[in-house]
């Protein structure tokens, strides 16, 4: 009926799995906190546009950083929850969030999205894949002591 695990003879710990249960639904929720942060910076971005009265260039950088640092701050909350390999985890929020930016595109474009534009999609993955690396000082510590 029921199983107990049992730790082999040899006094050594049984395995890990890489897989927690209720991954899937904490990754869903981080990617669904990444798209409500966007949807509040695209908005943020949209008012300030507005009254500043913006040329193309700089909301062109404005949205591109809309592709970045969603991805940062969802890669950092995936690095903190403990999934692990993080980073894979991380380059897969970040593709996951430019397929929800893909699809919403293809909606409002009327179902004929002709071009797919890689540059954001490394952009994604890139920025969702940093954002699980630590900041640790790998050289002394914040003393400085050698």
């Amino acid at each position: 009926m029921c199983e107990e695990r049992m730790e082999p003879e040899t006094g050594e710990k049984p395995e890990q799995k890489p897989y927690k249960p209720g991954a899937g639904m904490k990754f869903c929720g981080v990617l669904l906190a990444v798209c409500f942060v966007t949807a509040g910076l695209f908005f943020l971005l949209a008012w300030v546009s507005y009254q500043v009265r913006f040329s193309t260039e700089v909301i062109r950088m404005g949205i591109t950083g809309l592709y970045i640092v969603p991805c940062l701050i969802g890669g950092r909350i995936i690095r903190r929850m403990g999934f692990t390999p993080a980073m894979v985890w991380g380059a897969g929020l970040g593709a996951a969030f430019y397929s929800v930016l893909l699809v919403i595109s293809w909606l409002e474009a009327g179902m004929q999205l002709e071009t797919v534009r890689t540059m954001e999609l490394i952009l994604c993955v890139a920025s969702g894949l940093l954002g699980t690396l630590s900041r640790k000082n790998q050289v002394g510590n914040a003393e400085g002591k050698k």
